[in-house]
């Protein structure tokens, strides 16, 4: 999941994924927040907590729209672009372009995010967070984010062009 706010620099968006992740600790969902390096953070969380199953693209890009576009009334920074197989996250420990600011790992750090201001965690972003992900463990699907998916609808892709045949010659 992406939050970015661009006007105050990550500011409402790191709001937002404090109060996301409080939300996922009440539905012991694991999950791990990153900054982002510029204006955001992501928040990482098992495709099996929220019930996505692998299948063809368009219902996996359905079902996380839906997610997303239910969390973004209650979360404002929720980014609804992030939802297709073109977009991606930069790596763990990657340098982001614009700011030469690292995306950095902030869960499991012994930080106390209530208390830290954006400012802090864009200086901690200076250096390489080089320490190896903890991977999540097998879960259950969680219902709180199962409901969010559950009325996702695949939109058809699109149809091949077709093919105009030319005699030979022509």
């Amino acid at each position: 999941i992406d939050l970015d706010s661009e006007s105050d620099l990550g500011e409402a968006a790191f709001e937002d994924a404090k109060r996301l992740c409080k939300k996922l600790i009440e539905e012991k969902v694991q999950k791990h927040l990153f900054f982002s390096g510029n204006k955001g953070f992501h928040i990482a969380i098992p495709a099996a907590a929220i019930g996505i199953k692998p299948g063809p693209k368009e219902i996996l890009e359905a079902q996380v729209r839906c997610l997303l576009t239910k969390l973004k009334p209650e979360y404002p920074s929720v980014d609804l672009r992030i939802w297709n197989a073109n977009r991606k996250f930069r790596a763990h420990g990657s340098m982001h372009e614009k700011t030469s600011l690292y995306k950095i790992r902030l869960t499991d750090r012994n930080l106390s995010l209530s208390k830290m201001k954006i400012s802090e965690i864009r200086e901690l972003a200076k250096l390489r967070d080089i320490e190896v992900l903890p991977l999540f463990s097998e879960c259950a699907v969680n219902p709180w984010l199962a409901s969010l998916i559950a009325d996702a609808q695949a939109v058809p892709g699109r149809s091949a062009p077709s093919l105009k045949l030319i005699p030979q010659g022509a």
